[in-house]
């Protein structure tokens, strides 16, 4: 997360310098930021940044969209795998409890207890 944090306050102070004495949105530092923000929620100002300046603007918003999607993309991905572990994990839990229920019937049907409930019954599984 503190890489996350360092890109963004890296591309936030270039920004600043490359651009800030042109475009009105780079002008301070706060104001940079919030433009990468909106750079990064799919709303950005390509031709302002062009338009200061030609190679190092589209550097800069190559450079930075690429890179802000690539850490989008594996925010998204480790959402996703903490979602399936869990389903894993619940599916696992319910699994035990069914392999416990068919035991104490197997018992149940041989005998080796008698008619009780299944709370009552101690096998371990």
């Amino acid at each position: 997360m503190f890489c996350v944090i360092f890109i963004i306050f890296g591309f936030g102070s270039l920004g600043r310098l490359a651009f800030g004495n042109y475009v009105k949105s780079y002008s301070t530092f706060r104001d940079t930021l919030f433009t990468l923000l909106f750079f990064i929620l799919g709303e950005p100002d390509f031709n302002v940044v062009i338009g200061a300046d030609l190679f190092i603007g589209r550097m800069f918003f190559l450079l930075f969209m690429v890179i802000s999607q690539y850490f989008v993309l594996f925010m998204f991905i480790a959402i996703l795998r903490d979602a399936f572990s869990i389903a894993r994990l619940l599916q696992y839990k319910h699994e035990k409890a069914v392999v416990k229920h068919m035991v104490n019937t197997i018992l149940l049907y041989f005998n080796f207890f008698s008619q009780q409930s299944d709370s009552q019954l101690k096998v371990p599984v």
